[in-house]
């Protein structure tokens, strides 16, 4: 990251994130002038294929902004890549930066309702928002 001092002379972390995500959010164009469209990647699908769509999902209880974690999964799983983008993007518009920085072991996975099993494997849904929310970047040309 680049940094950024405010005027008073103190990191400014925000701006240096401001920076990353335009930079992250350029568009990538075939040489046709359309976006590229990349094969979704089988290891996000297969998480996401994990989650049990809980009535009382306690993942999303555990989210401090309180992401509506089951249906990002449900729209990812029926191809609606660009509306579950939305979605996390309206609901915090750092998403992409929370995806690699949030506690989600303590947070939403950490509140999944698969802990409770034998395995103690919750999904882990940090892998599912960084593919959706780098995708969903990738493409924006204006804001959500």
């Amino acid at each position: 990251m680049q940094k950024h001092l405010c005027p008073d002379g103190l990191w400014c972390m925000i701006k240096a994130m401001q920076c990353w995500i335009q930079r992250a959010c350029k568009k990538r164009l075939s040489p046709q002038g359309k976006h590229k469209e990349e094969p979704m990647a089988l290891h996000v699908l297969d998480e996401a294929n994990r989650c049990l769509g809980c009535k009382k999902p306690l993942c999303q209880q555990g989210c401090p902004i309180r992401t509506n974690i089951p249906e990002v999964i449900r729209l990812l799983k029926a191809n609606r890549m660009d509306d579950a983008g939305r979605m996390l993007f309206e609901n915090n518009p750092l998403t992409t930066v929370c995806a690699l920085v949030c506690n989600h072991e303590n947070q939403c996975e950490g509140h999944c309702v698969r802990n409770r099993m034998p395995s103690h494997d919750p999904v882990h849904f940090s892998i599912i928002e960084d593919y959706i929310s780098t995708t969903y970047a990738n493409k924006m040309t204006a804001g959500p």
